[in-house]
């Protein structure tokens, strides 16, 4: 198992506990299992995801994926490579962040074709699977629903019902629900745009706005912190 952060605490504590009666050795050192049947359990930081490398694993499950820095390179580079020797699997579990590689992967398990092959003629599926809070029997339904009435709308739909939003603490929100599918109009000689750029962050992406305000009533404000905004004059070259 491999996590975003150090894999000390009570959550190491809470899996060395739930597997004790199958262990035959702990190594507090190296976060590691040994257990009864001759199997082997490691925990990982992805902190410093180099020192993954190297290692054969079955199955490798990356906790908290979404929170991963760079998941689209640790998979590939490091992860991927890591089970090759035992044809082996990985599972990637998260609550949503953003749309970011865990939402990639998250979409090829739900394409139509999605079945793979090892170039050894074994070929294995690609699947994805979404679950509300409410779902699991172990949290309390009560809080649960009590945490709807105290979160926001959006926070909620993220961290309760397994939501991926079109970007982490996003201003605006239906921003795709209020696009309209209109091909683009030449520049007008005369006419007054306003432009506007965010930049991308961390797993959004760059987005910028070009608006023909000539003759519209229009309000200005400030640009938020990471945004550009300006006027293209009439003698703007388009």
């Amino acid at each position: 198992m491999v996590r975003p952060h150090v894999p000390d605490g009570p959550g190491w504590e809470q899996f060395c506990h739930l597997l004790h009666p199958v262990t035959a050795r702990r190594n507090e050192a190296e976060h590691r299992l040994h257990l009864i049947t001759e199997g082997m359990i490691s925990c990982w930081s992805l902190d410093a995801p180099d020192t993954v490398r190297g290692s054969a694993y079955a199955r490798i499950i990356v906790d908290e994926a979404a929170m991963v820095p760079h998941l689209d390179r640790v998979w590939q580079q490091i992860l991927r490579p890591t089970l090759t020797d035992y044809r082996g699997d990985a599972w990637f579990l998260s609550t949503p962040r953003g749309l970011g590689y865990f939402h990639s992967l998250f979409q090829a398990g739900l394409a139509p074709q999605n079945d793979f092959g090892d170039g050894q003629g074994d070929v294995r599926a690609r699947a994805s699977f979404s679950f509300p809070s409410s779902a699991n029997p172990h949290l309390p339904a009560d809080d649960v629903e009590e945490a709807r009435g105290q979160l926001s709308e959006r926070d909620y739909a993220q961290e309760y019902l397994g939501y991926f939003l079109e970007t982490d603490g996003s201003v605006f929100t239906n921003v795709l629900s209020c696009v309209v599918d209109a091909p683009p109009q030449a520049w007008q000689p005369g006419h007054e745009y306003l432009l506007g750029v965010d930049w991308g962050r961390l797993q959004d992406a760059t987005a910028c706005v070009v608006l023909d305000i000539t003759g519209s009533s229009h309000a200005s404000r400030p640009s938020a912190p990471g945004s550009v905004s300006g006027r293209l004059s009439p003698s703007a070259t388009p």
